[in-house]
């Protein structure tokens, strides 16, 4: 059914103002009346209906010949503003209300009974309404899209696509042009925060629920909030996390490699990438620099890098009925890495640091462990020197020396451990500081010295032990750190 709409007195005002630039004008809902049984011809003068027995929002708008036309929908389950059950009523007047429940238009209706569904008949009936403006463009239209019908317009369905986020209406909108209104409106639409906004003629504006999906077509295909989910606080990107539901975005082979993102999903293309078969190993051990280039084929690289292990150490001679011994050097770090080979590229410098020198005999620190290296990407640096210790019949000093550090893995960075000080067994007796071990190999633990130089460090990175001394023996030296290593595994 169409009916026209009588604009009223405060209607006129209200569009009037809107046009002159004041304030905004916005239609929100139709009012549904029985005029008390009574039929009348509706008048200008109207604020509100004789009878109000129904309040509907607004389910569609259009601009059709100059007149802005909306569609109501009234419901067969129509509870009243009061909060009692679903009623029947004879529809006899009609009102569209501005948002500030203003009653702008009035219209008389056919006087047809809506029944209530406990009479056993049910009913929904479409209405449209005319209201005649000079200029439609001006006013605004809130609708509800939970109740929207499409009536003799095409409308993008269920609002999934918009053309931008924005705070402010664009100038020269195109007709079906959507937008999600930012946190901060301007214009036409201010007050309406969040909201979606659609140009018919006029704005429609739109209040749309939790977890309504939007794809914003301003933003290109790998954009990580092209799509768009409503968040209690706004907007927010819809991409699925480790922790929310959402639109799955596949990882990149940078990603892939890292395997630190949490809001992409791997393909079995990346997933092969990551557990085919191993090509070849590597073992760089050299001290010093040279130079890593992968072989045809290969995807992705493991690269281990371990800094090498501090010095032990050294010991003073002991007196009579004394002991001396000094503090072990500290285990290399260690960082390790899964990269792609696009990121290793063509050819990366790799450098293996030694490892420190054992101090000679005497009050003697040992040498600092030096840093290795993968390029820019990875490294780790070496173990720190073990701290010399006098003699004596007091508890020796610690601690030893300081524990290497991985840094620029992204699967480990892990440190060595420390060196260890010195035990004393007893007045005349002790035990050397052991050196600290390689994350690499943490199950081999270093040798340690009663009455001798210190033992050097085992394997890649590990500390030398301290030279230890008992009663007027001479003098020990600490053992010398053992050198890092870079690692790197080849996978097609």
């Amino acid at each position: 059914m169409t009916t026209g709409l009588l604009t009223t007195t405060i209607g006129q005002a209200a569009i009037a103002t809107d046009l002159a630039g004041g304030a905004d004008l916005v239609l929100s809902h139709v009012a549904f009346g029985d005029s008390s049984g009574v039929p009348y011809p509706p008048n200008e003068a109207q604020v509100t209906l004789v009878n109000e027995r129904y309040r509907s929002t607004i389910a569609s708008v259009a601009v059709v010949s100059g007149a802005i036309v909306v569609d109501v929908v009234l419901p067969a389950d129509t509870p009243d503003g009061l909060g009692r059950p679903s009623h029947g009523f004879n529809v006899a007047e009609a009102g569209l209300f501005s948002a500030d429940g203003k009653l702008i238009g009035v219209a008389r209706m056919g006087n047809g009974y809506k029944p209530p569904p406990s009479s056993g008949q049910t009913q929904n009936a479409t209405f449209r309404f005319k209201l005649p403006v000079s200029n439609p463009s001006a006013i605004s239209v809130v609708i509800d899209p939970q109740a929207q019908v499409q009536l003799g317009r095409n409308v993008r369905p269920f609002w999934m696509t918009v053309d931008g986020v924005m705070n402010a209406p664009p100038g020269a909108p195109a007709v079906g042009a959507t937008y999600v209104i930012g946190a901060a409106p301007t214009g036409a639409w201010a007050g309406f925060a969040n909201r979606l906004a659609q140009w018919v003629g006029v704005w429609a504006l739109a209040s749309v629920p939790e977890g309504h999906l939007v794809c914003d077509l301003s933003k290109g295909e790998g954009a990580s909030t092209r799509f768009m989910k409503r968040t209690a606080a706004g907007w927010a990107g819809a991409l699925a996390t480790d922790i929310a539901v959402g639109f799955a975005r596949l990882a990149t082979n940078a990603e892939a490699a890292a395997q630190a993102a949490t809001d992409c999903a791997l393909t079995p293309f990346h997933l092969s990438k990551l557990t085919k078969g191993l090509r070849r190993v590597l073992v760089f051990d050299t001290v010093g620099t040279s130079t890593y280039t992968p072989s045809p084929g290969t995807r992705m690289v493991k690269v281990t890098v371990v800094g090498g292990g501090g010095g032990g150490a050294g010991a003073v001679a002991a007196n009579s009925g004394e002991a001396a011994a000094g503090n072990g050097g500290g285990g290399g770090g260690m960082a390790v890495s899964l990269l792609d080979i696009a990121t290793v590229g063509a050819s990366q410098v790799v450098t293996v640091g030694n490892g420190g020198a054992g101090a000679p005999a005497g009050n003697n620190n040992g040498g600092a462990g030096g840093s290795s290296s993968f390029g820019s990407l990875l490294s780790a640096t070496g173990g720190g020197p073990g701290p010399a210790s006098s003699s004596g019949t007091t508890p020796l000093s610690g601690p030893g020396g300081n524990a290497g550090l991985g840094s620029g893995g992204n699967l480990f960075n892990v440190a060595g451990s420390i060196g260890q000080p010195p035990l004393r067994l007893s007045g005349s007796a002790a035990v050397a500081g052991t050196g600290g071990m390689s994350p690499l190999f943490p199950a081999y633990n270093n040798f340690t010295s009663i009455t001798a130089n210190g033992p050097a460090g085992r394997l890649y990175g590990g500390g030398g032990s301290a030279g230890a001394a008992i009663g007027s023996m001479a003098g020990a030296g600490g053992g010398s750190g053992a050198r890092g290593c870079v690692i790197v595994e080849e996978y097609e």
